[in-house]
């Protein structure tokens, strides 16, 4: 854990002869100043140091806890807490944090907050956090962080109303990655809910979450799916396929056929025009050949993840069976293949496939 913001610097003293109060005070800023002193020593020792590391959160734990009874501030309970939650010791540090909240010292009381429900959602209590969090909210503590933090708790629990709630009015005041992490949320909330005019929404968040972080696979796949989802003319005409980037994984090989499954469906072709059939075809080949390379990366990298979980459907996709669904849904389209509507087949094709409107072949 990184050092909290709220440490001071070692320093500091009395001078001329402090009496009285002056020289209690004082002797309780050295005591804290000690403290976080060790807190940050046991912070440069390796992992390997742990004997020592534990020796000195002790000896942290044990003048910040003389120095908060005898005078409680917020700012010494939190470094209290936070020393109890270094060594380990949990329930010691839920009573600290809870009494730095119940202080009334800190008008926001945000860190402590904060601090309380990451700390019970590590001890296994989402439930828990979250309606520390929520509690708080309602008090009117309504900072963006606690609002990105209650979303968050939201969308692990699938709450994806609570997701868009929490997350929407704040969305462009965070920074950084709570910013792109928002708004991959936001986007899979919207095509969750699918509510009017979803479909631009989701599109837009997924867009600025990719923007934010190309290198995060879930923010690659859900732009590039955001796009599938919307169709319209930059997915007929190819100019967004680049929001399903090329490379020689399994999954992305996927997601560039479903792209060009969308992208066949939206062509309008005609029984007297040849060059629109071909045209047709050759999409449709370009498809079946992305889940062909995808089947051959999954057996080139078997060691590679090959069940990648979809927010969006709450559920883990086992790559070769979405390989082999997308060869069959091309063989369907191109009639090499019949497949009974209300059968088995169907239904699993319309289980993945259908949620992602690629099952229709053209436009007619």
């Amino acid at each position: 854990m990184e050092s909290a913001s709220w440490r001071r610097s070692p320093g500091g003293n009395c001078r001329g002869g402090c009496r009285g109060p002056r020289r209690r005070s004082a002797s309780l800023r050295a005591a804290e100043q000690l403290g976080v002193s060790y807190l940050n020593l046991a912070d440069t020792k390796r992992p390997g140091d742990a004997l020592e590391q534990e020796s000195l959160l002790g000896a942290a734990i044990r003048v910040l806890v003389k120095s908060a009874s005898l005078s409680p501030t917020y700012e010494r309970q939190m470094i209290l807490g936070e020393a109890y939650e270094r060594a380990g010791r949990g329930d010691e540090a839920e009573a600290t944090y809870r009494t730095a909240m119940a202080s009334g010292q800190s008008a926001g009381h945000e860190t402590a907050t904060l601090s309380l429900a990451r700390l019970l959602e590590r001890a296994g209590k989402a439930d828990e956090a979250l309606s520390v969090l929520q509690k708080a909210f309602s008090g009117g503590l309504q900072a963006p962080s606690i609002r990105y933090e209650i979303g968050r708790l939201q969308f692990v629990k699938s709450d994806f109303s609570g997701v868009n709630d929490a997350l929407s009015p704040i969305a462009g005041t965070l920074l950084a990655a709570q910013m792109a992490e928002a708004r991959y949320m936001l986007s899979v909330a919207e095509t969750v809910l699918r509510r009017t005019g979803w479909q631009a929404r989701a599109r837009a968040y997924a867009d600025e979450a990719a923007q934010a972080n190309s290198f995060s696979p879930r923010y690659s796949r859900q732009a590039c799916l955001s796009h599938i989802l919307a169709g319209g003319p930059d997915v007929k005409s190819g100019a967004s396929l680049q929001r399903c980037p090329a490379g020689d994984t399994a999954e992305r090989h996927l997601l560039r056929g479903m792209y060009f499954l969308k992208q066949a469906q939206l062509i309008d072709v005609s029984a007297y025009d040849r060059a629109s059939q071909d045209y047709w075809r050759s999409i449709l080949r370009l498809a079946q050949d992305a889940f062909q390379s995808g089947e051959a990366a999954l057996k080139a990298h078997p060691e590679a993840k090959a069940s990648p979980r979809f927010d969006d459907l709450g559920r883990e996709i086992d790559l070769a069976v979405a390989l082999a669904q997308g060869n069959l849904v091309v063989e369907r389209c191109r009639r090499d293949a019949s497949i009974e509507t209300g059968s088995q087949t169907w239904k699993d094709l319309e289980a993945f496939f259908g949620q992602y409107g690629v099952l229709k072949c053209s436009a007619s």
